[in-house]
């Protein structure tokens, strides 16, 4: 009789520890993301000064996601826009910018789910890049240009459309299992960069009889840019 009641009450014992542990685990919404990114520039100033071209980047985003909302928060490393020229000369560009996006689910069902989901967000980016010249000159003209050099900040929003395929979230542990960090899901964007507040100088030196001679402009671009990125999400 007593060994019965034991063996019930280590039975229940057993059972309560295992609904606490279970109700103790939960789920990580937060998660890195990393992602390669496309630009098409098309920005230019009333002087004539021209911000075009094809530009890569890498990103590298703080993230979360809850219910159909997701949102990223990092940094893009930027390299191009290739074959852009000023004056007539190549100019070799490299930049950072600081973004954020929100994104939102319009089909049924939360995010992390075996189905992919169609949604629409909209970004913020701040954009600092540097192109350079320097050294050169272009022997076809008759007034060559020796050094120039184009600095760019720009602060963009950028509405657009994005599709999905994210997995089941990884529950919170110490196992091994939980611990190691997998593949969650893909992020690809669409979207149309619009600028709101642009600034440029641009300072390059001609040579004229054998003579250097400095010259700069400076003011605003307008336009808009084109935008396609690919994000992998990694668990936290």
């Amino acid at each position: 009789m007593i060994k019965n009641k034991l063996i019930i009450l280590f039975c229940l014992m057993n059972a309560w520890v295992s609904y606490s542990e279970e109700s103790k685990l939960s789920y990580d919404p937060n998660i890195w993301s990393v992602g390669l990114t496309d630009y098409q520039y098309h920005l230019k100033g009333k002087s004539g000064t021209v911000f075009s071209g094809q530009s890569n980047g890498i990103e590298i985003y703080r993230g979360y996601i809850s219910g159909k909302i997701w949102g990223t928060i990092g940094l893009k490393f930027l390299s191009g826009p290739y074959g852009q020229r000023q004056k007539e000369l190549p100019l070799d560009y490299n930049g950072t910018a600081f973004a954020g996006q929100l994104g939102y689910s319009v089909q049924s069902g939360p995010l992390r789910s075996k189905s992919s989901k169609f949604g629409i967000f909209l970004g913020l980016e701040y954009m600092d890049i540097i192109g350079r010249a320097v050294g050169r000159n272009n022997e076809s003209s008759n007034s060559p240009i020796e050094n120039i050099e184009l600095k760019l900040n720009a602060f963009t929003i950028m509405p657009g459309l994005f599709y999905s395929w994210i997995n089941e979230p990884r529950p919170i542990g110490n196992s091994p299992k939980l611990l190691m960090t997998r593949l969650e899901g893909l992020i690809i964007r669409i979207g149309i960069e619009i600028p709101l507040k642009t600034k440029f100088r641009l300072n390059y030196q001609e040579k004229q009889d054998n003579e250097l001679s400095s010259y700069s402009d400076n003011g605003e671009l307008t336009g808009q840019n084109y935008v396609i990125s690919c994000l992998a999400l990694l668990g936290s």
